[in-house]
């Protein structure tokens, strides 16, 4: 998603919270405003389609696995995350 590269974001993480709510924890770039939000929930709408709501949560860090990793997509729909 050409919105989420560059200094616009540092790091993300799409969380699938129901099979209609998508949520993206997003690690601010240097070049991140607040028009950003609306950008990257739009182009992500584009893709999932109009029955999935999109959110933009602005984050300080994404949690990383016991191995150190930072899962681009959780699925958090069985789950409370």
């Amino acid at each position: 998603i050409k919105v989420m590269k560059g200094d616009n974001v540092q790091e993300f993480q799409f969380v699938k919270k129901s099979d209609t709510e998508v949520r993206i924890r997003i690690i601010p770039g240097s070049s991140f405003s607040e028009s950003s939000i609306g950008d990257i929930s739009h182009a992500v709408q584009a893709i999932l389609g109009k029955t999935v709501s999109v959110h933009v949560d602005l984050v300080e860090e994404i949690a990383r696995s016991p191995r150190g990793k930072t899962p681009i997509v959780v699925d958090a729909s069985r789950e409370n995350v």
